[in-house]
């Protein structure tokens, strides 16, 4: 009788992630980006250098990254959104995280794409696949929104100036120049 409650439960949560993001999808096409010379979400890794317009994300942890943070710290940020019940996401989470650690004078961020994740459920999900490094923060509607996020295991890499300079979506791995673009100083 336990076992089908959990199910249920697991179901329940599945169903409430994509009916959040196919709202948040539809209702990204009303959030205008200024990012004229951009190739974003182009389907291909791209490397662009974009200017953002300043953002203030804010997260239930009470964590905020902003523009003027990024500027401030001096420091390239990258943005991995991931799905935590999507196997590629964790694999890749697994992967990137050692050479993250790595890189001196950058910030990596995981962000999750399910907004009834808490944060209980943050350090359970880090504990059970060994992420104790990897800053994973809680769903952001405005980052999906101001970074046109339509799937997940999509990539945002913004130099120190706050620019963005790499954007890729699932399908786009490339370990390299991540490393290249987060080692770069003042971009």
């Amino acid at each position: 009788m336990k076992k089908y409650f959990i199910s249920v439960s697991k179901i329940s949560r599945y169903f409430i992630l994509i009916f959040t993001l196919s709202i948040v999808i539809s209702c990204s096409n009303d959030l205008e980006i200024n990012n004229k010379n951009s190739k974003l979400n182009s389907g291909n890794q791209d490397v662009v250098n974009s200017k953002v317009t300043g953002f203030d994300f804010k997260f239930s942890n009470g964590l905020n990254i902003s523009s003027k943070s990024i500027i401030e710290s001096g420091e390239p940020h990258f943005f991995y959104i991931f799905s935590p019940t999507w196997a590629t996401c964790v694999s890749e989470l697994q992967e990137f995280t050692p050479i993250a650690n790595n890189i001196s004078n950058a910030s990596f961020y995981a962000i999750s794409i399910d907004p009834t994740m808490s944060q209980s459920d943050i350090k359970l999900f880090k504990l059970r696949h060994k992420l104790n490094n990897v800053i994973i923060l809680s769903f952001n509607k405005e980052v999906i929104l101001y970074f046109n996020i339509r799937e997940r295991g999509s990539k945002r890499i913004l130099n120190s100036k706050a620019e963005l300079v790499y954007s890729g979506g699932h399908n786009d791995y490339e370990i390299n120049l991540w490393q290249k673009l987060l080692n770069e100083k003042n971009n």
